[in-house]
């Protein structure tokens, strides 16, 4: 653990910095141990300590919990330093005030030309990061979310990058960006609740992530108080016991499964005729649409949406499409992009959302299945309909389909308990 502010540190010592990916530690980690390790250097009396040294950095590193316990020890030093240095700048601060008074002032002083970035152009990086990541372009998010943080580290930086890892799949490191946005500030009860659902869901125990934001917060303030209660992982998910889980997992595996095959059987043999003309609605797009498909079409929908979410195939909805909105200027988010247009036409809503997915490494296999179960839903009921209405229910059944598997889907991370 870091005991001085100049003391170099487990990232210092292995190259990296520290918002680095755990396989950019890795990689520098081989690096340079295929540099520093005693075999390859017999003649060097220092490379065996030098190569204890790297390991013992990435031994820290590599492991989430010990790195996030290093983080938190490593800003507490700093933070101490900082302190200690302020205190120093008030005693002297009168008898500086007082030389530069006493000094002419030269009119045609210049900044240095080769300052260092200011804060506004941290504030700037951050708000470019938002508006990138509101628009699945994560890539974009998290380069200015890094630049950001290498002129200035905040909270904001490392929720951002984050979000960015948590939409990407990548659970760790989102975890490890998370634990450090927490550590700057430890009031943030959404993101606790964010790295509770991450630490849950990873089979890691959340109250060790918990620890270092809130052990900083208690040696930092003059008067301590209780960090707020998270929120709870789903209204009604949170009410339920751990040993009833398992059962709730079964029951929506036969009620969702069961509800679709039902509802399907339904269709083939009582809802399967086309209306003779302008059927259950008037527009001519759906001219052949009779009220039994169109319950059908809904009621798959919301119980798949429902029981995916529910059993755990798909991770939760905010994890899987972009609602949240940039704060610098109106900014559509890609998810509501992706919804308006689904009512409009699924698959072309489909299509923009899986090519912007793997153009921004983002991970899919969630949407996938979303998107595999309502093509499923609308192919096996446009094949046991009335062939005059097959071809207006490939066309427009998956909009219907789509959204009301959404709203399932919303439903069933109400009763998810990670």
């Amino acid at each position: 653990m870091p005991s001085a502010p100049n003391t170099r540190t487990y990232y210092d010592i292995l190259g990296v910095n520290r918002v680095a990916t755990a396989e950019a530690i890795k990689t520098a980690y081989r690096q340079l141990a295929r540099t520093l390790h005693p075999d390859v250097n017999p003649g060097d009396p220092q490379a065996g300590a030098k190569f204890a040294e790297v390991s013992t950095a990435y031994k820290t590193l590599s492991d989430k919990l010990s790195r996030a316990n290093y983080d938190a020890e490593l800003s507490l030093t700093e933070r101490r330093a900082e302190t200690a240095r302020a205190r120093a700048g008030g005693a002297t601060s009168y008898a500086t005030y007082a030389t530069q008074n006493a000094r002419p002032q030269n009119p045609t002083a210049r900044p240095a030309p080769n300052a260092a970035p200011s804060g506004d152009e941290a504030v700037r990086l951050l708000s470019t990061a938002r508006a990138a990541l509101s628009r699945m372009r994560f890539v974009e998010a998290r380069d200015s979310a890094q630049a950001s943080l290498r002129i200035k580290r905040t909270a904001e930086g490392y929720e951002v990058l984050g979000d960015v890892y948590r939409m990407q799949g990548r659970i760790d490191d989102a975890i490890n960006m998370y634990t450090m946005s927490l550590q700057l500030n430890p009031r943030n009860a959404a993101m606790m609740d964010r790295l509770q659902r991450l630490a849950q869901g990873s089979g890691n125990n959340a109250r060790k992530y918990q620890a270092p934001a809130r052990t900083e917060a208690m040696r930092t303030r003059a008067t301590p108080e209780p960090p707020p209660a998270p929120r709870p992982p789903g209204a009604v998910g949170a009410n339920i016991l751990p040993e009833k889980r398992p059962l709730l997992q079964v029951f929506a595996v036969v009620f969702g499964y069961g509800t679709t095959f039902l509802l399907l059987l339904a269709l083939m043999l009582f809802w399967r005729e086309a209306p003779a003309r302008n059927g259950f609605f008037s527009l001519s797009a759906v001219s052949y649409w009779s009220g039994g498909l169109l319950a059908t079409l809904i009621g798959c929908g919301v119980a798949l949406g429902w029981t995916m979410s529910v059993t755990g195939v798909v991770r939760r909805l905010d994890d899987e499409l972009v609602f949240s909105r940039s704060q610098s200027g109106f900014v559509p988010p890609m998810g509501w992009v992706v919804l308006v247009l689904s009512a409009f036409s699924f698959w072309a809503a489909a299509v923009l959302h899986i090519l912007l997915s793997l153009l921004q490494e983002a991970r899919v296999g969630g949407i996938l299945k979303a998107f595999g179960a309502v093509v499923a839903v609308v192919a096996v009921a446009a094949a046991f309909y009335d062939m005059a209405g097959q071809g207006q229910i490939l066309l427009w059944g998956g909009n219907v389909v789509f959204l009301a598997y959404i709203f399932g889907w919303y439903v069933g991370d109400l009763f998810r308990a990670d």
